[in-house]
């Protein structure tokens, strides 16, 4: 702030309780109203809320699973807490699913509050605890159901615990805190060391007191702390040591180590990312880090005895450490946004009178009361337009958030900070939660294709109000397709997908289309990027098209859906042409570096006009993975079809061989079969739904996989290889269909 007024001032070393109570309850109100509104989006949060929901079910508590599968990347704490909330709710609900991200997020709060009384700072300790909570990476946060949040209450209890014992010499306090680092690493793992173990030892040696690491007593309390921790990494080790490549994965992931399989998620970006990502994520505290820097210089000289020497490590070192480790995502930095929070609120409350108070203070609050304005303004206009809530009830909220943070200016102007801080968060919490419990449920169910699953879905209403008010489709993540039509393929998102991806292929969905939605409701959760489909989608009769829209809404609202023409499809080529906006083939696409053609194979490949353009495009791709998408299998294992399919063999396998092709993914055959010939893998996935035929293993050679029953397959590309398992109906991978689809060295 500028300059402050000194009766506007809070007395130094009091707080009023009323204060700290006040920031209290509008924290909660912004992080638990509407909790469970918003379905879950982000692929992160979809895993988490698949596990929870089967260790719920299944009371599996020591193994975590995932589409049937196990599921060990991350220990299971919040796992654990979340299941028993939703235990205590006696069934599954995506507010208590969240509730303990919420919860720690409160407890931030209070560990802001704790901190203020060690450091005897209970001003900064309020501001901190104010900016915390009208930042929306904190509040985004804490209204998700994973691990982060959980993590970063836990690493800052530890820290303050730490801080006591070395301060106090309380072996006790000492304890505690390696428990609550134990319980740290039960969440996450490795972070828990590097945002408390390397600070408490980094302070150590600052203050030359390193002889510390002699005493025995410090080992002994640091191995229970471990011994915590590892205890689930103990069991997997003792009782499922096949566990043991992913648990070594994650490991190494974040140094940059290619994982085995490539089916983990990799995240690299250079080192200056975080100072691209901070502005926009931790927006509005990352307004006043200017400041807080600025602060710190200026007290360079400060001893390593004092708190603010600590908290200025807990917050540079790990932030340091992770700029130069090639993994990174925006909420690595959670557990550091306690010890940043309380810096710059030390710097608003001691540079107040500073001569740079006006550009490193008065800039960032400007903005800020000026963002809050205008976002209340916009609130209610939105609010009003969307028909969400009464339109009195839209208007009045947002006057009163617009006149708050008009007042705030105002407060401001004069030089009366304290009131402007105060405006600002009762107008932020306003603001924040219409957002979170109004709009962000919209924005999360346009993005994720989930609106369209819901029964109130009205389409015709939507379009209405997005034709009248084309911006709102951009505030809303509403990408202009209509339910039942595909994700148009475009090259700017073909080339936004990077290794390590996933993709799913399936077909053959006409004549069950109950089995195909409950196949579609898990390719939706699958974390796919796109979906190849080997054909036989619908046909000429009456309903086949709209039975077929119907299962694969949310699908092909989240994800591109790209298709080859089966024999049945060819009824109505025109219907095809206009559903898909493409042609039956042969067209190609290249996505995430794997190169695809998709051939029409209905005159089984009699056109030499299509193997010519089939020969020239595979000649002339440079992509380590090439793979060919048609409808008839050129190897069958249903008995009556050996002589169509030797026919198909005939004309394609020699120019597959000769090109080099990884695999060729195809349907027509309702079961699932792969077989290795002459060095191409071919995968057969006709279980979308129609019904099934029997699988005849005399037609089969060594190697080969073969099963009846609907299902999908679910690749996993990485730079080298791709790898695929086979998935049921009810989301259950099968271990006995899990093959390597193609592999380079």
């Amino acid at each position: 702030m500028p300059a402050v007024d000194p009766n506007d001032t809070i007395p130094a070393g009091t707080v009023p309780a009323r204060w700290r109570i006040a920031v209290l309850l509008g924290g909660a109100a912004v992080l638990l109203a509407g909790l469970g509104r918003s379905p879950t989006h982000l692929n992160a949060e979809e895993r988490c809320e698949s596990i929870v929901r089967t260790m719920v079910e299944t009371s599996d508590w020591l193994m975590p699973r995932y589409a049937g599968a196990p599921r060990v990347n991350k220990p299971p704490l919040f796992y654990w807490l979340s299941s028993l909330s939703c235990r205590a709710c006696r069934g599954f609900a995506l507010w208590a699913f969240r509730l303990p991200s919420a919860i720690s997020a409160i407890g931030i709060l209070l560990l802001l509050f704790a901190w203020g009384r060690e450091m005897k700072a209970p001003r900064e300790a309020l501001v901190a605890a104010a900016l915390l909570v009208l930042t929306y990476g904190f509040v985004g946060e804490g209204r998700r159901g994973e691990f982060e949040m959980l993590l970063a209450f836990l690493c800052g209890a530890s820290l303050l615990c730490g801080y006591r014992a070395a301060r106090r010499g309380s072996w006790g306090m000492g304890l505690l805190s390696a428990v609550l680092f134990g319980l740290a690493f039960l969440t996450k793992a490795t972070p828990a060391f590097l945002f408390v173990g390397a600070p408490l030892a980094a302070w150590a040696v600052a203050k030359r007191r390193a002889r510390v690491f002699l005493d025995l007593r410090l080992w002994g309390i640091v191995l229970l702390g471990l011994l915590l921790g590892t205890s689930w990494h103990l069991y997997l080790l003792l009782f499922h040591p096949e566990t043991l490549p992913v648990l070594r994965d994650q490991l190494f992931l974040p140094f940059g180590v290619e994982p085995v399989g490539g089916a983990t998620a990799r995240h690299f970006e250079p080192a200056w990312w975080y100072l691209e990502e901070v502005p926009q994520k931790h927006f509005l505290l990352a307004l006043f880090l200017p400041a807080a820097v600025a602060n710190e210089w200026a007290r360079r000289s400060e001893g390593w005895g004092s708190p603010w020497r600590f908290l200025l490590l807990s917050a540079v070192l790990p932030f340091v450490v992770l700029c130069f480790v090639p993994g990174k995502q925006a909420h690595y930095l959670l557990p550091i946004l306690l010890p940043v929070a309380l810096l710059a609120a030390r710097a608003m409350v001691q540079m107040a009178r500073g001569p740079w108070s006006r550009v490193l203070l008065g800039v960032p609050a400007f903005l800020s009361l000026t963002v809050i304005l205008l976002a209340g303004l916009a609130a209610g206009w939105v609010l009003v337009v969307l028909e969400t809530v009464h339109p009195v009830l839209a208007v009045s909220g947002s006057a009163a958030a617009s006149g708050l943070a008009l007042w705030g200016l105002v407060a401001l102007g004069r030089r009366r900070s304290t009131q402007a801080l105060a405006a600002a968060f009762l107008a932020g919490c306003l603001v924040w939660t219409a957002y979170f419990t109004q709009l962000r449920p919209l924005v999360d169910g346009f993005a994720s294709g989930k609106i369209f699953w819901e029964r109130s879905y009205d389409a015709t209403a939507w379009r209405a109000k997005f034709e009248r008010h084309p911006f709102l489709a951009g505030i809303l993540h509403y990408h202009g397709e209509l339910p039942g039509r595909s994700v148009a393929p475009s090259p700017e998102r073909d080339a936004a997908i990077a290794v390590p991806f996933r993709f799913v292929a399936y077909g053959d969905s006409i004549g069950n289309p109950d089995t195909h939605a409950r196949l579609c409701e898990w390719i939706a959760k699958s974390g796919a990027r796109f979906v190849v489909s080997t054909g036989d989608l619908f046909s000429g009769r009456e309903g086949d098209l709209e039975a077929f829209r119907e299962a694969t809404f949310g699908v092909r609202q989240r994800m591109a859906y790209y298709p080859v023409p089966g024999n049945h499809d060819v009824a109505d080529g025109e219907a095809f042409r206009e559903e898909f906006g493409c042609d039956q083939g042969p067209w190609e696409r290249v996505l995430g570096g794997v190169h695809f053609y998709f051939l029409d194979s209905n005159s089984a490949f009699s056109d030499p006009g299509q193997l010519a353009w089939l020969k020239e495009r595979a000649s002339a791709s440079t992509s380590v993975h090439n793979i060919a998408v048609f409808h008839h299998p050129p190897f069958s294992v249903k008995g009556d079809r050996e002589a169509a399919a030797d026919v198909i063999e005939q004309r394609i396998h020699p120019l597959l061989v000769q090109l080099k092709f990884c695999a060729a993914i195809c349907g027509h055959d309702h079961h699932f079969y792969t077989t290795v010939r002459d060095g191409v893998r071919y995968v057969v996935t006709g279980g979308g739904g129609a019904h099934l035929y029997d699988v005849h293993p005399e037609r089969m050679q060594q190697g080969d996989l073969a099963m009846k029953f609907h299902h999908y397959v679910l690749c996993r590309v990485a730079q080298q290889a791709i790898t695929a398992q086979v998935v049921d109906e009810d989301g259950r991978e099968s271990t006995e269909l899990r093959f390597v689809m193609c592999k380079h060295r």
